[in-house]
C-alpha cells in the first residue's frame, strides 16, 4: 500500500470515529444554533486532537512505504488545521454578531516547522516501535491542539491592535501539574505571561479569549468596561479555577489553625445534605441531583473527604471536579459541581448522557461521584508538597484499555479504576491499572 492509500485509510478511520462521537455532535449542534463560544471550540479541539493522536498511533506501524509515516502525519495535521480554523471562524462570527463587532477572523500561519519535525521523527529507525507510537499519539495531539491556541493568539492580537479590549483566559485541566496551575487565570492581552500559550504533551489546559462589546477609542483611549454582574461572575469563575496563593504570614496562620483543629478532639466536619442543597440554591441544579450526590458520599462513607461543595461553570463536558485548594502548608478539598453540565437536568437525563459516552467508565451520576471520591481518597492526608509531588509522578502515566479519561494521567486512571472496582467489573481493569491502583489505594486482589 502506497503513502496515498495509507493516508486515505487513516482519514476514513478518523472520520468514522469523529462522526460517531456524541460530544462532537453536541458541540456541532451548539455551533449551528449560534450558541457556541470559545470554550466549546477548545473542547472540540481537545477531543479531535486526542482521537487523531490515537488513530495515527494505532496504525503507524502498518505504514511501511518509505517516508509514508511522515507524509500521513503531515496531511492529517494539515486537514485538522483547515477544519479547526473553519470551526473557530464560524463561532467567531456568531460571537461577534452578538457583540456588534465587524472584523474578519484571521488564520494563524500553519506551523510548518513543528509539523515537519514531528512527522520526520516518526521515521526514526533508531528507536523502538513503542516510542514511535508514543510520538504519533502525544506529539501529534499536542500540535493539533496548539492550532486552536494559535488562532486565539492571532485574533486576540489583531483585535487589540484594532482597538478592542481583549483578555486571554487559561483554564487548567483537572489534576494538572503545578506549572499549569501557576499559569491558570485571566489576563489582559498586553500583560499576559509569555508562557500562556505553551503546553506540554498530554496537557489538558484550554486557552480562550474575550473581547469587549464596543471598540476602544484608540484616540481617547477609552476602554470597554464589563457590567458589575459580568465582573462578579468572572471573579467567581477565577476563584473556582485558579489556585489560591497565600503570603508566608497567611500560610503560617492557616497551618496553625489546621493543627489547632486537629488537637481539639480531632473533629472533622462531615459534608451534610444541607451543605450541598445550600450550594445549589439560586442556580439550575435540581435538589434530586444533590440528593444522589449526598447518598453516594454516604454510601462510600466519604463525607469527610471533602471540605466543601461548590457550584462552578466550566467546560460543559465535565460533570464535577475534585479541587484541592491551597491552605498554607495544607489544602482544602472542594467538590466542584459543574452547573453547565448538571443544571436543569433530571437524574434520568444525566444518567442517560453519561451512559452514552465512551469518554469515561462512569455510567451514571452515582458513578461520577464515585470517580471523584477516588480522586479525594488519593490525596487525603497529604500536605501541599506531597500533593504536588504525587501529581508530578502520576502525570507520567498514560494507561490504555479502560477509557479516554483513564489514559489522561495516573490520577484519572485511579479514579476510573475506582468506579470499576465499586461496580465489581474487575475484568475491565487492566493489569497496569490494577498495579497503579493498589500502589496508591489498595484493595484489588
Amino acid at each position: 500500500m502506497g503513502a496515498e492509500e495509507n493516508y486515505k485509510a487513516l482519514r476514513a478511520e478518523l472520520d468514522k470515529r469523529l462522526s460517531a462521537d456524541k460530544r462532537l455532535a453536541a458541540i456541532a449542534e451548539k455551533i449551528s444554533a449560534g450558541k457556541a463560544d470559545f470554550s466549546d471550540t477548545a473542547r472540540y479541539s481537545q477531543i479531535v486532537s486526542h482521537i487523531m493522536g490515537e488513530v495515527i498511533s494505532q496504525h503507524i506501524g502498518e505504514i511501511t512505504v518509505p517516508l509514508g509515516k511522515q507524509m500521513v502525519c503531515k496531511e492529517l495535521l494539515r486537514d485538522h488545521y483547515k477544519a479547526i480554523n473553519e470551526v473557530l471562524g464560524n463561532v467567531q462570527a456568531s460571537v461577534d454578531d452578538k457583540l456588534g463587532i465587524h472584523l474578519n477572523p484571521v488564520k494563524a500561519p500553519f506551523p510548518t516547522e513543528r509539523v515537519d519535525t514531528a512527522a520526520h521523527s516518526l521515521e526514526d529507525s533508531t528507536v523502538p516501535q513503542e516510542t514511535i507510537e508514543r510520538r504519533a499519539r502525544s506529539t501529534t495531539e499536542n500540535i493539533a491542539n496548539s492550532m486552536h491556541d494559535d488562532y486565539i493568539k492571532e485574533n486576540a492580537g489583531t483585535r487589540t491592535q484594532a482597538g478592542l479590549k481583549c483578555y486571554l483566559v487559561r483554564d487548567a485541566g483537572g489534576g494538572c501539574c503545578k506549572w499549569c496551575q501557576a499559569l491558570a487565570g485571566r489576563y489582559d492581552y498586553a500583560t499576559a505571561p509569555d508562557d500562556i500559550f505553551r503546553r506540554h504533551d498530554n496537557c489538558t489546559c484550554t486557552v480562550t479569549y474575550e473581547c469587549g462589546r464596543q471598540r476602544q477609542d484608540v484616540w481617547s483611549k477609552k476602554t470597554w468596561e464589563a457590567s458589575e454582574d459580568e465582573l462578579k461572575a468572572r471573579k467567581e469563575a477565577e476563584a473556582a479555577s485558579k489556585p489560591v496563593v497565600n503570603t508566608k504570614e497567611q500560610a503560617k496562620e492557616l497551618e496553625a489553625r489546621v493543627l489547632d483543629k486537629s488537637k481539639n478532639n480531632g473533629i472533622i466536619k462531615n459534608i451534610e445534605l444541607s451543605d450541598i442543597t445550600s450550594s445549589i440554591q439560586g442556580g439550575k441544579i435540581k435538589e434530586e441531583v444533590a440528593q444522589v450526590i449526598f447518598d453516594t458520599l454516604n454510601e462510600l462513607d466519604a463525607q469527610k473527604l471533602f471540605d466543601d461543595v461548590v457550584v462552578i461553570k466550566t467546560d460543559s463536558a465535565i460533570v464535577m471536579q475534585t479541587d484541592p485548594v491551597r491552605k498554607g502548608t495544607f489544602f482544602d478539598t472542594k467538590l466542584n459541581l459543574n452547573e453547565n453540565f448538571l443544571g436543569g437536568k433530571s437524574i434520568e437525563q444525566i444518567d442517560k448522557e453519561l451512559s452514552e459516552t465512551d469518554y469515561t467508565v462512569a455510567n451514571s451520576l452515582n458513578e461520577a461521584v464515585k470517580h471523584e471520591v477516588y480522586h479525594a481518597k488519593l490525596i487525603s492526608g497529604l500536605n501541599q508538597d506531597q500533593l504536588e509531588s504525587l501529581y508530578d509522578e502520576l502525570s507520567e502515566y498514560h494507561i490504555d484499555g479502560i477509557s479516554q479519561t483513564a489514559w489522561k494521567d495516573g490520577s484519572e486512571c485511579i479514579a476510573e479504576t475506582g468506579v470499576l472496582f465499586e461496580r465489581g467489573d474487575y475484568e475491565l481493569i487492566t493489569e497496569e491499572a490494577k498495579e497503579l491502583f493498589n500502589k496508591h489505594i489498595g484493595g484489588i486482589e
